[in-house]
């Protein structure tokens, strides 16, 4: 075995084969993730333990993911932590976490005739039918529902939050 000046070994003329990272999910308090985070954060910072990264679903109230190599490195962060519950045995792919994290356009999985409520802007609390959508410049006709008389308005398809599905 010789020994390269950035520390790897070298077998036989060959590198070997990187270790890959697997995803830990730890379970918290509720509505305690971002303290907890943060605590981990700095305690990893502290021991160099080689965390590689702290993942906060929002689609996951009450859990976290871990990035390391080794189970034992997280095992040994989490050890003693305040409002962390315990270690969800076993890994996740990078599939799951990719799912977890990635947003879901709102506009994606709406259709015409669907029921919405407008989440924001100036008809903020209103209900309105889905007219047309634009998918192009993220935007969506309403008919608001409320009104005397038919209004239509063209909002950003962000403002809006699905209620009743059209089958």
């Amino acid at each position: 075995m010789k020994k390269m000046e950035n520390n790897e070994k070298i077998n036989n003329g060959e590198k070997p084969a990187e270790k890959k990272s697997s995803f830990y999910l730890i379970r918290t308090v509720s509505r305690q993730e971002l303290n907890v985070a943060l605590l981990l954060e700095r305690k990893i910072a502290l021991s160099h333990s080689p965390i590689y990264s702290i993942i906060l679903p929002p689609k996951l109230k009450g859990y976290l993911v871990l990035e390391s190599q080794k189970s034992s490195a997280v095992e040994a962060v989490i050890k003693d932590m305040q409002h962390l519950r315990k270690r969800v045995y076993g890994t996740l792919t990078v599939e799951d976490v990719e799912r977890m994290t990635k947003p879901k356009a709102t506009i994606e999985t709406l259709n015409p005739g669907d029921t919405v409520e407008v989440i924001a802007g100036p008809f903020q609390g209103i209900k309105a039918q889905v007219i047309e959508i634009d998918k192009v410049k993220q935007e969506v006709v309403l008919n608001i529902l409320e009104s005397a008389y038919p209004l239509k308005v063209t909002i950003p398809g962000e403002f809006v939050k699905p209620v009743k599905k059209v089958e």
